[in-house]
C-alpha cells in the first residue's frame, strides 16, 4: 500500500470516526 493510499484511508477513518483515530493507524499500519 501506497504511503499516499494509506493517508487517505487515514482521513477518512478521521473523519468517520475521529475518537479512535490512533487506533485506526495502528490497525492500518
Amino acid at each position: 500500500m501506497h504511503e499516499k493510499e494509506r493517508h487517505r484511508i487515514i482521513l477518512s477513518a478521521v473523519q468517520e470516526k475521529p475518537v479512535v483515530t490512533v487506533q485506526e493507524m495502528v490497525d492500518l499500519t
